[in-house]
């Protein structure tokens, strides 16, 4: 498998004041071919948030393995710098979700964004899922939406391709 193909899928979060929601597909691209994956493009970890991946299936793995860690965008960075040979080039976009806190972006280059948005999607159906959640006013976007805009990225995008799989979690836990 072509180690950037992984830029080839799409995971999507929302986030409100008492929880976060990850969603994300299966794809996982060779040569010409789109594959259905099981392992998951995101997880929950023991900071009560998400994070999920697209662009490097060697930063997708790193991840599940911080799943008993409690993570922010910044020590999750260090963990991928000592995965990465060159400090250059991250080889990957990760999204962080939080309940309560914005949304975090750590973009190919090491660089850390929280963003204005409830909503944010990474990947190549980034666009079509942004898209059909713009409709929405936040307050009404939920599991069903953010699932809905994963499928309409697999309708969509040749690199994106059903079943969806979502992750919750809430406030307090």
């Amino acid at each position: 498998m072509d180690e950037g193909s992984g830029q080839l899928s799409i995971v999507v979060a929302y986030q409100n004041k008492d929880e976060a929601f990850m969603a994300f597909d299966s794809a996982i691209v060779g040569g010409d071919t789109v594959y259905q994956a099981i392992t998951p493009k995101a997880v929950q970890h023991a900071g009560n948030g998400l994070i999920g991946a697209c662009g490097s299936w060697s930063v997708i793995n790193a991840i599940e393995a911080l799943k008993s860690t409690k993570c922010t965008p910044y020590n999750v960075i260090a963990e991928l710098r000592e995965l990465k040979n060159s400090d250059n080039d991250l080889g990957a976009e990760v999204l962080f979700a939080f309940p309560g806190k914005p949304l975090a972006l750590v973009q190919i280059d090491y660089s850390v964004v929280e963003l204005s948005s409830q909503f944010m999607a990474i990947g190549i159906g980034a666009p079509y899922a942004l898209g059909y959640l713009e409709a929405f006013n936040p307050a009404e976007i939920g599991k069903k939406e953010l699932m809905k805009a994963v499928e309409i990225a697999a309708k969509y995008s040749t690199g994106v391709i059903k079943p969806v799989k979502i992750l919750r979690c809430g406030a307090g836990k």
